[in-house]
């Protein structure tokens, strides 16, 4: 199985910066490098901070997808400013003055298993909320074992297999015409729960069975971060998604 990781963040610069992207691109990366996130290699991520245009996002997923060993399973994860047009259709800022339409981000991976985690507003104004760092500390693993990180990458691949690879999932942090919140300690609602939820469901699995090898799936973890942002924003903001099928 081979995979390819996108990260992409814009904190939006000088008078438009958006602190809790900072916190969410380090949470983000020791989720995913973590065994239980994936185990995802150095040679397998992408990470764009402040620096992503459409032109060279699309030139990246090209290339690879042109290649002998294109990849398998796209996973995209973006958190930055975000809003819709007239029409309802999310943009997203790559990065400050550059701007891209999710579905031509889609378009360019079709025919490919892709899941695509969009954590910004989508309304037609921006809404900036400044808030304090908080050290990550999501998913330390510093201590684990190469057979135990290996064992959680076949295990990853395999579920992976089993999905149809013309599949594209979007989960938005929002719905349309809502603003994306931040916390004035952990960044995003949304990536922040999202990441925090996982970690108490791995450390729960890990004292309840004492093995790797049970499965948390993307839809069943959308459900609860979906609830508790909704309680969290005081139904302000509501997360959705769109054929999530793992």
């Amino acid at each position: 199985m081979k995979r390819k990781l996108i990260l992409i963040f814009n904190d939006g610069g000088p008078g438009n910066y958006l602190p809790g992207v900072k916190i969410d691109k380090e949470n983000y990366f020791n989720f995913l490098t973590s065994p239980e996130g994936g185990a995802w290699r150095n040679d397998e991520i992408m990470i764009y901070h402040n620096n992503c245009t459409k032109g060279a996002l699309e030139c990246y997923i090209k290339t690879y997808k042109c290649d002998r060993n294109k990849p398998d399973y796209w996973l995209l994860i973006f958190c930055g400013h975000g809003y819709t047009n007239c029409n309802n259709k999310t943009i997203l800022e790559l990065s400050p003055g550059h701007e891209c339409f999710i579905e031509d981000i889609k378009n360019s991976l079709d025919n490919s298993l892709c899941l695509f985690i969009v954590d910004c507003c989508r309304v037609s104004i921006h809404r900036i909320a400044e808030s304090h760092m908080k050290k990550a500390n999501f998913f330390s693993y510093q201590n684990q074992t190469d057979d135990y990180i290996e064992k959680c990458r076949k295990l990853y691949n395999d579920e992976l297999k089993k999905v149809s690879q013309n599949t594209f999932n979007i989960i938005y942090s929002t719905s349309i015409n809502q603003c994306a919140q931040e916390d004035d300690m952990n960044g995003g609602y949304f990536s922040h729960e999202l990441l925090s939820i996982s970690d108490e469901r791995i450390r729960q699995c890990k004292i309840r069975q004492r093995k790797s090898d049970s499965i948390l799936y993307i839809q069943e973890l959308h459900d609860d971060v979906r609830s508790k942002v909704i309680e969290k924003s005081d139904n302000i903001q509501i997360p959705t998604c769109e054929g999530v099928s793992l």
